[in-house]
């Protein structure tokens, strides 16, 4: 009885000493994945306050500005650089010229933006389409300012740096992707990365990626899907959409 007494508080010791060890392994591994979430959740609200929450809403306001500056303009396909490179500025209104100073000013803060954190951006593609709208608002700034000569040669060359709408779809989808990672990282208990909601996103934006491609650039119907897998190439959502 005396030895039974002499190993229990030896035992209960040991007891308490593995439960602490394990309350302590449990801890810090709890607060290993907060940090890794309070890192994710940093870095998701970097990129989208930082390039694309201000792209969206700057590009949201270029349309709705050309909108009001096409309507004007009854041409089938009609476009702000052509009709500048074709020399049309004697028939710009008063108001057509504000329309399109603010549209120049809207593209000088994108190509700031583009400029200055292009760092943000994960995805080769995206960032090629970026370099092609930084370059469609300096062209049409430039012949605005009648910095380029309407001739048939300028027209020509020029003719390829139209607005590439697929831009918008784009980084809407890359916003509206990042919306849903917040939403999964702001969760206290823990559920399934929500793979069927990034799907859904990808698929919704497809359809509108897809009218868009021939007015980006000329691309086979067989490549249309490669096309726009490609816009999600090197981020976390182009596996889970390859894996289901």
């Amino acid at each position: 009885m005396i030895l039974c007494a002499d190993i229990q508080p030896t035992i209960t010791a040991a007891i308490i000493g593995a439960a602490v060890a394990f309350t302590g392994i449990i801890f810090n591994i709890f607060n290993a994945r907060i940090l890794r979430i309070n890192s994710n959740r940093q870095e998701i609200y970097k990129k989208m306050n930082g390039f694309y929450g201000p792209m969206k809403i700057l590009l949201n306001e270029c349309q709705q500005l050309f909108e009001a500056f096409a309507y004007e303009h009854k041409e089938v396909d009609f476009t702000t650089l052509h009709f500048l490179l074709e020399g049309k500025h004697d028939q710009l209104s008063k108001t057509d010229h504000e329309l399109l100073k603010s549209i120049i000013q809207l593209g000088i803060k994108m190509e700031n933006i583009i400029e200055t954190n292009s760092s943000l951006i994960d995805n080769q593609l995206l960032f090629e389409m970026l370099v092609d709208l930084a370059v469609h608002y300096k062209t049409v700034r430039m012949a605005y300012f009648r910095q380029i000569e309407p001739t048939e040669k300028n027209k020509d060359i020029f003719k390829d740096k139209a607005f590439p709408e697929i831009i918008s779809h784009a980084i809407q989808m890359y916003f509206d992707l990042y919306k849903a990672d917040l939403s999964y990282y702001n969760t206290i208990f823990f559920k399934k990365r929500p793979k069927k909601e990034y799907k859904q996103i990808f698929e919704d934006y497809k359809v509108k990626i897809n009218s868009s491609l021939v007015k980006h650039k000329t691309i086979k119907h067989t490549e249309k899907e490669k096309y726009i897998a490609n816009l999600l190439k090197d981020t976390p959502y182009y596996h889970i959409l390859k894996t289901g």
